[in-house]
């Protein structure tokens, strides 16, 4: 909380405005790229109650397929249940939270077996035995599931949300889908990989630089010249779907 009220009494005492007119509005001030107070902020107000990006949906093909996922410093998987129903749980056995998964992908045939005390959850998440706890008194498997997330199919792509009562991504970008669909009639057609595919690049660089470098084009006739001869970039207009549609045209 003290973290919070210093974040904000310095965005008060900020010279330059901040505007929701991108039009109006000054850079953010340089100290909430590099606050380590902020990031702590910025994880749980946006990265751990925000829908997240995990793979295509065409990814999981069988029973045991699963990917892992980090967010933040949150380490989670999705597999696909013995039912074909895919689920997200964070990636931590409930006995003395060692890594159940290793970072990547995979299929696992039966159980998830904690390398660890070798505690062994089913696919869908229940414990399924634990060495020697029929001799614990009053040890109950049901108590011992592995900690679940939401899990969305949006686009015939998984998101998660690590946030119990977050809205359906369906609610809050509730015209994308057919927006998507209207733009790119075929689609349904489109096939996605994992390797060197959406989701793939690593970026050593702070999130808000490069979202602040994706949402403004100003430089792109100088560092992407190709790109700017392909894509006529007078006027640029970016939409956001949060309920309705809203714009800015960049400079």
């Amino acid at each position: 909380m003290q973290d919070k009220t210093r974040t904000v009494n310095r965005l008060q005492e900020y010279a330059k405005p901040l505007n929701d007119d991108p039009q109006a509005s000054f850079t953010l001030p340089s100290y909430l790229y590099t606050d380590p107070a902020v990031y702590e902020l910025e994880k749980e107000h946006i990265f751990y109650r925000t829908w997240q990006y995990v793979a295509p949906k065409s990814f999981f093909k069988q029973a045991g397929d699963y990917i892992t996922v980090q967010v933040c410093d949150q380490n989670l998987f999705v597999m696909m249940g013995g039912d074909d129903e895919l689920r997200c749980f964070y990636n931590v056995c409930q006995h003395r939270a060692h890594e159940l998964l290793p970072p990547g992908s995979g299929n696992v045939k039966k159980n998830i077996v904690c390398p660890y005390h070798a505690w062994a959850f089913e696919r869908e998440g229940a414990l399924r035995g634990a060495p020697r706890s029929n001799k614990r008194p009053g040890f109950n498997k049901a108590d011992y599931a592995l900690k679940q997330t939401q899990l969305e199919v949006f686009l015939d792509c998984v998101f998660i949300n690590l946030d119990p009562g977050a809205r359906p991504l369906i609610e809050q970008a509730a015209d994308l889908d057919a927006d998507v669909r209207a733009r790119v009639p075929y689609f349904d057609q489109l096939s996605f990989t994992l390797e060197g595919g959406l989701g793939e690049t690593h970026i050593n660089a702070g999130w808000k630089v490069v979202v602040d470098n994706y949402v403004e084009c100003y430089h792109c006739d100088y560092a992407h010249p190709a790109f700017a001869d392909l894509i006529c970039m007078v006027p640029a207009r970016h939409v956001w779907f949060m309920g309705k549609a809203t714009g800015h045209r960049n400079p």
